[in-house]
């Protein structure tokens, strides 16, 4: 008995930290919402002290944004044309949903 409390109790602890991994056509579902973004990436744009990873097509008709301004990932250009997952709030800016640095950025398989 005491090995299904225990095993209820992680499960709960587990689903507690989870969150939500969504497409990136449904981000402006998720407004305010710190959620896992996924999608091919149709775009990298470096501006030297930050840089644009657009999801579902190239500026200025992307449908999601990554704006970094601290580049801890290294060459984003790596990330173009991959499917990739990032972690953050999204928030909207001038229409678009957006995540300002994402805590995660990471390859995913097609």
């Amino acid at each position: 008995m005491k090995y299904l409390v225990f095993l209820f109790c992680l499960f709960a602890a587990a689903s507690a930290f989870s969150q939500e991994v969504i497409n990136y056509d449904q981000a402006s579902l998720h407004l305010d919402s710190y959620v896992t973004v996924c999608g091919k990436v149709a775009q990298v744009v470096n501006k030297g002290d930050h840089s644009f990873i657009n999801f579902g097509a190239t500026y200025p008709n992307q449908k999601f944004v990554l704006y970094i301004t601290r580049n801890t990932y290294g060459n984003l250009s790596y990330f173009s044309g991959k499917n990739v997952c990032a972690t953050g709030t999204v928030i909207n800016y001038n229409g678009k949903p957006e995540i300002v640095n994402p805590t995660e950025i990471k390859v995913i398989r097609d």
